[in-house]
């Protein structure tokens, strides 16, 4: 039997004066995993590699890096606690050089439920907004 399911998708861009560089190397020390909130932060950010994010008594998220390379990055993400059913989805980054500027794409797709969508949009805006004070403490 085939059925179908609804998925979600929660897509921001933003522009950052910074170069690309730049950016990657807060993806690869794991700083914009610090933003994220998580109690603790296991593993390393490269291409094959696998971290986890772990939130005390609320949940945690293991994510396997598919790529990081350049201006790309695809994570599939695993979900599990936070008051919601487990959930696999796949997080894409696309980093494009605007002469000194950077933007930033962030497609987060495959997500089952609405509620999931929503706070995963908010968590990611603040995330993304946290990255832009850290880019301006330089």
């Amino acid at each position: 039997m085939i059925t179908e399911h609804k998925k979600y998708t929660v897509e921001i861009e933003k522009t950052y004066i910074a170069s690309r560089k730049k950016i990657r190397g807060l993806f690869k020390d794991k700083t914009i995993l610090k933003f994220t909130g998580a109690d603790k932060i296991e593993g390393e950010f490269k291409t094959g590699s696998e971290f986890k994010l772990s939130f005390k008594g609320r949940g945690k998220i293991i994510v396997h890096v598919i790529y990081f390379v350049k201006g790309r990055i695809c994570l599939l993400w695993n979900v599990k606690g936070f008051n919601l059913p487990e959930e696999y989805s796949s997080v894409y980054i696309y980093l494009e050089k605007k002469g000194k500027k950077c933007l930033l794409t962030l497609i987060h797709e495959d997500i089952l439920l609405e509620e999931s969508a929503k706070l995963k949009d908010k968590a990611w805006t603040e995330i993304l907004e946290d990255l832009d004070k850290e880019l301006k403490k330089v």
